[in-house]
């Protein structure tokens, strides 16, 4: 009983670590992505990558509202006009700014 647990644990040890990891980043992200949105023209190119990043790292840390906001932004960034883009981009935001505060 106690060899099946083993995997398990680890598995919760190692999916606990990257949340703390990914948690950590969060503000610089948070500043990346920003400075993009800020860019003139916006810099779709790099909002996109960060998005894309921040995406899958959500997605694999089980962080859901982030990664479907972050994907969101992705594909806003990808092939939407200005207006989505800065939905997408405020709706981002306030999920970031949740996340950072949430501790």
């Amino acid at each position: 009983m106690a060899d099946d647990q083993a995997p398990r644990t680890q598995d919760l040890c190692l999916r606990s670590s990257l949340l703390a990891r990914l948690r950590e980043g969060l503000p610089e992200q948070r500043v990346k992505l920003r400075q993009a949105m800020l860019a003139q023209p916006i810099d779709t190119r790099e909002l996109s990558a960060q998005a894309h990043r921040l995406a899958g790292a959500a997605a694999y840390c089980g962080e859901d509202g982030l990664m479907r906001a972050a994907t969101a932004l992705e594909q806003a960034a990808e092939v939407s006009g200005t207006p989505e883009l800065k939905r997408a981009w405020a709706a981002l935001d306030a999920v970031l700014e949740a996340a950072v505060h949430s501790d």
